[in-house]
Parts: structure tokens; C-alpha cells; sequence
């Protein structure tokens, strides 16, 4: 089978938030290859709903949103890396500004809202689709710049790594390979919450730039630390992802979480915008189902959050009217690939960005809306240094043929068994044993690790499975409770676990270092 060939300047792998500045930035030095395994829009960043953080409100500074940051950490935070995202956040906030983007606005300035464990109200947002907003802006300036090629369902199946350095990538198009070959490459592929049943993410975060840069030699760090967002529409649906989020605005801006009418007991003096971690562990753990009451909310509910609002009102749910039965789902990894403050990784010519990437910022438990700042900031740095350090030219890259290998089983239900296995075992609450027999199962399915096809839906349950079992060995090797990691057999933080875990692909365990700094 012939393997079409693409030559440009750049690559980038990922149309969310990171890998549109990244690729706008870069269209400024060269060309560009834009690749996604789906659509221009399909991403986490178009589910944000809530908004984006960013000390620009006039009684608010860089420094108390740097505390914030800090102690919903789990004092495992990069502190560098924290004062980089809220230093450099308001500057990259008025770049989308000058890009178009419409954030709400009150007596014509910007209007900020409160979420959960921030001291001052400092979220901007698009009404209750502040995600799909930036994905629209930075879509049409993307589609406007001849240098960026934009490649849509075309999932990259490989690195291409020689030596320790990058040179781009494998795909597939249309089942065919398509070789794509670049001075620099960044990976900006998003999250992976898609490993379990019940997530908040579009079915496509299934974490393959995580599986991809972990194949090729590039240490995870920190890969047990999944955040599940406490509030997600409580109904079944016969497709369980995305599950539909309920913006922690709702909370911010009045709603209260409730048991049989009366508040939930939540652990914190915060209550009900304490961290996520505990606000989702205080719903889990409640033995009666939980609801949010929004009676409380003084702005009109359905032009504030008209997107919500509509999507219950076809569950069968008023909202202005009546509470909303809420429930946990998988949301974010705070793991991910060993990352500079620049992006670098451990290969050469390969940079990462966004959720994709480690760079302990959100230590144990990140803070609400600092997920779309971070793939901001840090694409735009990563995009420069990209710029300014890759510019050898790459070699003659050979493709070998893909040769098809069996499948032991059907794709569909392997999927669902790993995701079903994820939620109950490797979910919110962890036990040596649970963790024991998910692995002994995840190895079971250790045949994907060398299968070859041309049909890309493989290489997808290839990294969900990596990812999943990457998952469960740092679960299994922090044995304490923090953040968004909790073990039952373990449900106390301990101090001798101040520290990150870290694993490449030549370890059988997962290893502690110690933080930069917290």
C-alpha cells in the first residue's frame, strides 16, 4: 500500500485550545501541518463550559491567583510552572481578545464569575460555552492562514523517531497511511477521559498522545491523578459519553448541592466551591442521590446558562424550576508526558502542550478553569520554542508497509470492558485489591501492544489500553490518599509521598522524584 508523504515546517498534532495557538503561532515562521483524528471542533475544549481564569479583575493579582492554584494542589504543585500560567495568562487572555473572542461582558467590562476554590471571582466566560467560543475564533483564524494545512480524520498512529530525536508522525487517512515530516512536532491531543464509562469527555479523549510519546521513550508522570468534576447530569443515557457537565459556575453564581432537600455534608468550609476533589468525593460517598438547586441563582437561568438550561429541559428537567440529580464523571488528567515550562520532553524536535502534558501545575487536583489557560499559555510557549531551537532539517524518513494483524476479539466490547473495569476498580475510590485484579486483566489484552491495521479504531483501543494500565500502576504505587487520588486501604495523605511518580517505558514500576517545588 503506497504511503502519501507530507513535508512542512511544523506539525501539530491536536485541534483544542493548545494545538490552534500552537499552530497559529508557528504559521508565522512556516508551514504548518495541523492534524486531528476527527473534526477541526471535536475536542475537550469545545465541552468547556464554565470558562477560563485569569487575575485581571481590578481587586485581583497574579499572586493570589498563584495561591489558589496552589492549595487546591495537593502540595504537589510546580510553582514555576504555576506563576508562569498566572503571569502570562491575562496577556494570552487579551491575544484572543484582539482574536475576536466575545467573553460576557457587565456595564462594558468583562464580567468575571466564582468557581469552586478561588478567593475572588476571576473566570471569564462566554455564557455557559466559553470552550466552544475560543474553538470558534481560533477555527477561523486557522482556516484563514495559507501556511496551516489543516488534515481532519486523520488519527497518527505512530511517532517518527530516530535517534532520540522526532521527525513527525504516521496517520492514517482514509485507512491509508500518510507520512507527515517536520523540523518540530507538538503534541497537543488533549486528555483521556474517555478511559472510563462515565466521563465528561467527547468519546475521542481516549489519551493517545500519552500512549504515542510513552512508546517512543518519553517518561508519564503523575498518571493517577484523574480529576472527576463533581457535578454531571445524573440521568442514563444509552450512549454514557459524553456525559452532560454542569458548570461549576452554577455553583459559583448561587446553586447548592442537596440530599433529600437539605445541603450535602461537604468537609470544607467552602462547601459547595471547596476543591473538586472533595466536592465530588462528598456526592460519591452520599448513600442518597444528590441534587443541585439553583433556586438561589439571581441571574435569569436560562440566558445565563442557555446552553444547560436547553439540554435538561430535554432530559425533562425545568431547571428554573425544579433541582438537578447530579453524579461524578471522569474529566481530566492532571498526569501526562514529562514537560518542560517550554514544552520540551525527552525527545528532541517533540513538544507538548496542554492536557496532554505534565508540567505539575495542578499538582494532585487542579483549580476550576485553569485548564484552558494552561493549554494557552503553554502552547504559545511551546510553539516558540519550537520556532526557535528545532531548525535541523529532517532526514529521509523510510515508512515500512503496515502489515494487519489479527484481532483476537472484537474491538467494540474490549473498549467497553476496559472502561466498565476503569470505573469500578480505578475510579473514585482504589484498594490494593481492585488495582491487583485490573491489572491482571488490563494484561490480558497485552497483544495490542504489536498489532498492526488499517483501521485506526485499533490503534484507539491500543492507547485507551496503554493509558488504562498506566492509570493503575501509579494508582498502585501511591499508597495514600491526596487530591483527586483517594485509596480506601490508604485514606490518609502521607508526607512521604510529597513527591511525583514518574515511568517511561523501560520500567516495570512507577518511580518517586521529588517536586520542583510546591
Amino acid at each position: 500500500m503506497t504511503t502519501q508523504h507530507i513535508n512542512s515546517d511544523y506539525l501539530v498534532i491536536g485541534t483544542g485550545i493548545a494545538g490552534l495557538i500552537s499552530a497559529l503561532e508557528l504559521s508565522q515562521f512556516g508551514s504548518v501541518s495541523l492534524v486531528t483524528k476527527k473534526s477541526l471542533r471535536l475536542s475537550n475544549t469545545q465541552y468547556a463550559q464554565g470558562g477560563i481564569a485569569a487575575a485581571m479583575a481590578k481587586n485581583d493579582t497574579p499572586l493570589e491567583h498563584l495561591k489558589d492554584t496552589l492549595n487546591a494542589g495537593g502540595s504537589l504543585c510546580n510553582k514555576d510552572a504555576a506563576e508562569i500560567l498566572v503571569n502570562e495568562g491575562p496577556a494570552r487572555i487579551r491575544q484572543l481578545c484582539d482574536l475576536g473572542a466575545n467573553f460576557d461582558q457587565l456595564n462594558n467590562q468583562l464580567d468575571f464569575t466564582l468557581e469552586g476554590a478561588h478567593s475572588k471571582a476571576r473566570v471569564l466566560h462566554h455564557k455557559d460555552q466559553t470552550g466552544k467560543e475560543i474553538e470558534r475564533v481560533l477555527g477561523q483564524h486557522i482556516q484563514k492562514r495559507p501556511q496551516i494545512t489543516l488534515y481532519e480524520n486523520t488519527p497518527i498512529i505512530s511517532l517518527t523517531c530516530i535517534d532520540g530525536q522526532c521527525w513527525g508522525a504516521l496517520g492514517l487517512q482514509n485507512q491509508h497511511p500518510i507520512s507527515f515530516t517536520a523540523k518540530a512536532s507538538i503534541l497537543a491531543t488533549g486528555g483521556c477521559g474517555a478511559v472510563y464509562a462515565h466521563s465528561s469527555n467527547p468519546s475521542v479523549a481516549t489519551g493517545d498522545g500519552i500512549a504515542l510519546a510513552f512508546e517512543q521513550g518519553c517518561e508519564v508522570a503523575d498518571m493517577e491523578f484523574m480529576q472527576f468534576h463533581p457535578t454531571t447530569l445524573a440521568i442514563t443515557t444509552p450512549k454514557s459519553q459524553p456525559q452532560f457537565l454542569l458548570s461549576e459556575a452554577l455553583r459559583g453564581e448561587g446553586g447548592r448541592l442537596e440530599v433529600n432537600h437539605k445541603p450535602l455534608y461537604i468537609p470544607h468550609p467552602n462547601k459547595d466551591l471547596a476543591p473538586r476533589d472533595i466536592v465530588a468525593k462528598a456526592i460519591y460517598d452520599s448513600p442518597d442521590p444528590v441534587t443541585l438547586n439553583l433556586s438561589n441563582i439571581n441571574a435569569p437561568i436560562n440566558t445565563r446558562f442557555p446552553h444547560i438550561y436547553k439540554h435538561c429541559l430535554k432530559a425533562g428537567i425545568d431547571i428554573c424550576k425544579e433541582p438537578i440529580p447530579v453524579t461524578p464523571a471522569a474529566h481530566y488528567m492532571m498526569g501526562g508526558i514529562k514537560s518542560s515550562i517550554n514544552g520540551e520532553t525527552d525527545i528532541s524536535n517533540l513538544c507538548v502542550a496542554g492536557e496532554v502534558a505534565h508540567l505539575g501545575i495542578h499538582g494532585a487536583n487542579r483549580l476550576a478553569s485553569n485548564s484552558l489557560l494552561e493549554g494557552l499559555v503553554f502552547g504559545y510557549r511551546s510553539a516558540h520554542h519550537a520556532q526557535s531551537t528545532c531548525q535541523a532539517t529532517p532526514p529521509k524518513i523510510p515508512t515500512a508497509p503496515l502489515t494487519p494483524s489479527p484481532l483476537k476479539d472484537p474491538i467494540g466490547p474490549i473498549k467497553q470492558q476496559i472502561q466498565a473495569l476503569m470505573w469500578k476498580n480505578v475510579g473514585m475510590s482504589r484498594n490494593k485489591l481492585g488495582l491487583t485484579d485490573a491489572i491482571i486483566q488490563l494484561s490480558s489484552y497485552d497483544w495490542l501492544d504489536n498489532i498492526q491495521s488499517q483501521d485506526p479504531d485499533v490503534y484507539e483501543l491500543k492507547h485507551l489500553w496503554r493509558v488504562a494500565t498506566l492509570i493503575t500502576q501509579f494508582s498502585q504505587a501511591r499508597q495514600e490518599s491526596r487530591g483527586a487520588h483517594f485509596r480506601s486501604d490508604f485514606p490518609k495523605k502521607n508526607s512521604a509521598y510529597n513527591q511525583h511518580f514518574y515511568m517511561n517505558i523501560h520500567q516495570q514500576t512507577p518511580a518517586q522524584k521529588a517536586p520542583t517545588n510546591t
